[in-house]
């Protein structure tokens, strides 16, 4: 995984991204993409000018782990009461991927909601083996990273949902993911 260090290095600077679009001539639309790790693709040029801005170098503005990440949700449909609460177990995995091959970390979990739109997930690691390998690949990975992870793993979540009952959910329902302990006992 890679990604850049932007909105960190504007903060430890405390220079706001529309200055940044001034001084440099950068759109703010095209910084604001950068800044959240949400573009696919960042010209050298811009790089460039950004490294010259902020006086660092390549390396400076990139940090990198050697694997990557994608997920796997699947909900079944578990218990209705009376059409008006609906709960569904969540079966998920996360595939990390590196010079080794493939590991998978299992999740379990359950999505529950109610006639009144009320949402509520909550995923952890389905046992102690999926807790040990979670720690193994991310227990010294930076704390974007951890975000990124487990941004991407609830925007997975929330498409999944979307898909089984056409329900609208956001980023900003009741979204729990334990991505390294296990809370609950079977």
């Amino acid at each position: 995984m890679i990604r850049n260090r932007l909105s960190i290095l504007l903060a430890e600077r405390g220079i706001k991204a529309t200055k940044v679009a001034n001084d440099t001539g950068i759109a703010r639309s095209t910084l604001s993409k950068i800044t959240n790790n949400s573009s696919e693709k960042i010209d050298y040029s811009t790089i460039n000018t950004l490294c010259r801005y902020l006086k660092i170098t390549p390396c400076d503005f990139f940090e990198y782990e050697p694997f990557d990440v994608s997920f796997f949700v699947s909900l079944e449909k578990t218990y209705t009461e009376d059409n008006v609460l609906f709960y569904y177990d969540i079966e998920a995995f996360m595939n990390i991927y590196d010079a080794d091959g493939k590991h998978t970390v299992e999740y379990t979990g359950v999505f529950e909601l109610d006639g009144q739109g009320y949402f509520a997930f909550y995923l952890e690691p389905a046992s102690n083996d999926d807790v040990n390998l979670v720690d193994m690949y991310l227990h010294d990975v930076s704390q974007t990273f951890i975000t990124d992870i487990t941004t991407k793993f609830k925007t997975k979540l929330i498409h999944v949902a979307k898909e089984t009952g056409n329900y609208i959910i956001d980023m900003n329902d009741h979204i729990t993911i334990n991505l390294f302990d296990k809370k609950k006992t079977n």
